[in-house]
């Protein structure tokens, strides 16, 4: 159950959802949960930040 709720999580991340959505999906209280737990399925989110902001004018 463990690993179907984490792919569960992970493809929701992939697909940019919201955290504050996987939040209340996935029943925890707080959103930091999320970002502790899930933490490592972020990292190219950091990568597209700042690719973003290097093409901002």
């Amino acid at each position: 159950m463990h690993d179907f709720r984490h792919s569960h999580v992970a493809l929701l991340i992939k697909n940019n959802e919201d955290p504050y959505i996987i939040k209340k999906r996935i029943g925890h209280a707080s959103i930091t949960t999320i970002y502790d737990l899930y933490g490592h399925l972020y990292p190219s989110k950091q990568l597209n930040t700042a690719s973003r902001l290097d093409n901002f004018y």
